[in-house]
């Protein structure tokens, strides 16, 4: 996951719409591709946060996140936690 991975980078390297790819995802899965990006992207950055000294800005980075507040702000509403008190709940 530390590529940019998305949607249309998925898209373009399949050579589909990235309306047909959301799609047959879909179909096939039941969530949105976009959803479950964002799912693994916020799991890949738990792991980081409890098994690196990686700040909450870098690791937004590496996962392809342009703003890290965002970043942040997707990890509450997904964990219910800020990415420091999540570092800091699973530490203790």
């Amino acid at each position: 996951m530390e590529d940019d991975i998305s949607v249309k980078n998925i898209a373009e390297r399949l050579y589909i719409s990235k309306a047909y790819l959301s799609e047959l995802f879909k179909e096939a899965t039941g969530i949105p591709l976009s959803e479950y990006i964002s799912m693994v992207k916020i799991e890949r950055a738990k792991f980081l946060l409890s098994t690196t000294n990686m700040k909450a800005y870098e690791i937004a980075d590496a996962l392809g996140y342009n703003d890290h507040e965002y970043f942040s702000k997707v990890f509450k509403q997904k964990t219910g936690l800020s990415p420091t008190v999540y570092r800091r709940e699973i530490s203790n």
